[in-house]
């Protein structure tokens, strides 16, 4: 590459503009045949080895300090960066040509909800969580609760400041569904199939218990029988310790009087009915065992 080249892509904000230059332009049109650069936006060219969500978020925060970047993007930068965001997508105002990884949708989005980091404009996680809705569902509100960027009332108050766009009644039932907070769509099966039952007792999801060696939480309590259920998939535990951290817990929550009943995620989602019957039956059984019928 040749080095002046190399010298802009050296000092902040390593990016070549070439814009007016054409001197500069040829030789990073060149480079950019030969693979040495990639070209993010048009007039924009970046090294090819810093291609990624990082780099394409300060080429917008660069070229286009007023867009904001949304949807996966503003997730996996920021609260959510397991998620896999291949591009990068903004809002701006005005009409703006893309590149490559990088593209714009118009729009305006409210002043409340626009966070910024490092100098680039991103999506408040409320407002990031119901644009992932269309495309995710109910799995981004529960990320971003079990994650705890957001609460149920940000959701609902980024909902009311997004009003008449498209998809607003998948995310309002959806935010609806999520009323005892649930952190992943098993917990929200769990959920839903409960408040089926209608029953008077008082619950709790996710509900803290403290152990002589650390805290619990157990997915759906009802603490006045000391009742906890808990359901789990073939992907709940990301290892041994996390197993192994499961399985002395339960025998800790014995300990302080508590009875803690497993359902596997495919019954609760598949077996709804099933799962209703042994909720049902299990409470009143507790309820007999400790005389509070």
């Amino acid at each position: 590459m040749h080095r002046d080249l190399i010298d802009e892509l050296s000092q902040p904000p390593h990016l070549i503009l070439v814009r007016g230059r054409e001197r500069i332009q040829c030789l990073a049109q060149r480079a950019y045949e030969r693979g040495e650069l990639v070209r993010p936006l048009a007039g924009v060219y970046a090294a090819a080895d810093t291609a990624g969500l990082d780099a394409l978020a300060v080429v917008v925060g660069t070229v286009h300090p007023d867009a904001v970047i949304s949807g996966r993007a503003a997730a996996a930068l920021t609260w959510w960066p397991e998620l896999e965001a291949s591009g990068l997508t903004a809002v701006a105002r005005h009409r703006l040509a893309g590149g490559d990884g990088i593209s714009f949708a118009k729009g305006v989005v409210p002043p409340e909800l626009i966070v910024e980091s490092n100098g680039i404009r991103l999506t408040h996680p409320s407002l990031t969580v119901l644009d992932l809705v269309p495309e995710l569902g109910g799995e981004a509100i529960d990320e971003a609760l079990r994650r705890g960027v957001v609460t149920l009332d940000q959701l609902w108050e980024a909902l009311a400041l997004t009003p008449q766009r498209a998809g607003n009644k998948q995310r309002r039932w959806l935010l609806e569904d999520s009323r005892d907070v649930p952190w992943s769509p098993a917990e929200r099966d769990l959920h839903r199939i409960y408040r089926g039952l209608d029953l008077s007792r008082r619950h709790r999801t996710n509900h803290r218990v403290d152990l002589p060696t650390r805290a619990a939480y157990i997915d759906l309590a009802l603490p006045e029988l000391r009742l906890g259920f808990e359901v789990d998939g073939y992907d709940h535990h990301s290892g041994p310790v996390e197993f192994r951290r499961d399985r002395t817990r339960d025998p800790e929550l014995a300990e302080l009087g508590w009875m803690v009943v497993r359902f596997d995620a495919i019954d609760v989602s598949d077996n709804a009915d099933w799962v209703r019957d042994r909720l049902h039956g299990i409470i009143a059984g507790r309820a007999i065992d400790l005389g509070l019928t």
